[in-house]
């Protein structure tokens, strides 16, 4: 929440209120602009940039930026990344509060990917994908007192369901 704006995900789909919750309009300007359509999961994750709280991030098997997100009357998403999965969706992103330019996103087919330029016009992406299993990733996690120590949990069969890098997925 930003002031009186409100920003929810129902369904997969992305809505705002600009009255503090007393109605709701889709926004989803923008989206489906990659070269497959979107392939979201019923609960996709959206956040506002913990720094830079203009800028507010939804993923699908992309990742989507709103850079005028508390303010715009005419709220638009560009795409901000490639395609990071196998054939499945970002499952969930997070971006430290000690450097605003990176941001971490996991997926459900076993893939981590780091950005170290999230806010610039075309951001880069870097496969840390490496060491760990080929299985859903449900959650990432960034140590407060460390960006570059990451935590990841996975689910499914086999041995491991947390995992840790201390250089930024360079190894686990």
């Amino acid at each position: 929440k930003l002031g009186n704006v409100l920003y929810i995900v129902i369904n997969g789909s992305p809505y705002r209120s600009t009255n503090s919750g007393s109605s709701f309009s889709r926004i989803e300007s923008g989206m489906n602009a990659g070269p497959t359509a979107d392939r979201e999961y019923y609960w996709r994750p959206m956040a506002l940039h913990p720094i830079n709280n203009t800028n507010l991030f939804i993923s699908c098997q992309y990742m989507y930026r709103m850079r005028n997100a508390p303010s715009g009357s005419d709220p638009q998403w560009e795409l901000v990344s490639p395609d990071l999965t196998r054939g499945s969706a970002i499952t969930d992103f997070a971006t430290p509060k000690e450097n605003g330019d990176w941001m971490y996103a996991v997926t459900g087919d076993g893939k981590a990917w780091l950005s170290q330029n999230i806010l610039s016009t075309d951001p880069t992406w870097t496969d840390i994908s490496a060491g760990l299993p080929n299985r859903w990733i449900t959650r990432v996690h960034i140590d407060p007192d460390d960006y570059h120590t990451i935590y990841v949990s996975v689910s499914g069969y086999g041995a491991g369901h947390a995992f840790k890098s201390t250089n930024a997925g360079q190894n686990w």
